[in-house]
C-alpha cells in the first residue's frame, strides 16, 4: 500500500505506509532509523519490531511510532526523548512505559508530546527551555502529565501542577502559574 504519512527529523526521515509499516532513512546516529544498526541509510529501510503504526514522529536523532494506543521510540535518548529512564540509545523500537490510550504524538528537537483519548497531555524529554509545560526548566526522562481536559479553564481549576512529583509549586510564583500547554486535534 502507498505512503500515508511522512515526517522529517533534522537528519533522518520517516514514512508510514497504509498497511502500518514504518520506513526510515538518513543519519542513523544511535539507531534513529530503527533498523537495528547505526549505519546511515541513503534509501528507506523498514523499521522492524513495531505493531501496525497509526502515526509517526521524528525528533532530533530519535523516532516515535503510535500503535494500538501505545508509543514506541528508538534512537538517541539525550534529554530523555525515548521516555525511558533506563534506556540508552536504541537501534530498534522500545515501548515507552506508563502510556496507554494515546491517540496523537508530536516531537521536535529533544522533547515529545502525547495526547491521550481523554484529553490528557503528556510531555517528556528536553525541558531546558520550558517546552514541557511543567513549570520547570528540567529534562524529564519519563512521561509526565502537563494538561488534563477536565482542568481546562481558569487558573483556579488548573491547579494540577501543584501535585507533580517532584513538587514544582515552590518554583512557580502564584502570579505566573499555572503554566498552560495548548494542544489541538484535527477535526
Amino acid at each position: 500500500t502507498g505512503v500515508a504519512e511522512v515526517v522529517a527529523g533534522p537528519a533522518h526521515s520517516l514514512a508510514r505506509k497504509g498497511d502500518g509499516s514504518v520506513w526510515a532513512w538518513g543519519r542513523n546516529y544511535e539507531g534513529a532509523v530503527g533498523d537495528g544498526t547505526t549505519t546511515d541509510r541513503l534509501a528507506p529501510v523498514r523499521v522492524n519490531g513495531l505493531p501496525s503504526a497509526t502515526s509517526i514522529a521524528a525528533g532530533g536523532d530519535f523516532s516515535l511510532a503510535l500503535a494500538g494506543g501505545l508509543v514506541w521510540a528508538w534512537g538517541v535518548n539525550y534529554s530523555g526523548g525515548l521516555g525511558c529512564a533506563a534506556c540508552d540509545g536504541r537501534a530498534g523500537p522500545v515501548q515507552i512505559p506508563g502510556l496507554a490510550r494515546i491517540r496523537a504524538i508530536s516531537a521536535l528537537g529533544s522533547h515529545v508530546l502525547a495526547l491521550r483519548d481523554d484529553g490528557t497531555v503528556y510531555a517528556w524529554g528536553g525541558g531546558h527551555l520550558g517546552q514541557l509545560g511543567d513549570g520547570t526548566l528540567v529534562d524529564r526522562d519519563s512521561p509526565i502529565v502537563v494538561l488534563r481536559e477536565a482542568a481546562a479553564g481558569s487558573g483556579a481549576v488548573n491547579d494540577w501542577f501543584l501535585h507533580l512529583d517532584p513538587p514544582i509549586a515552590p518554583t512557580v510564583a502564584p502570579e505566573n502559574g499555572p503554566v498552560f500547554l495548548l494542544a489541538a486535534a484535527a477535526a
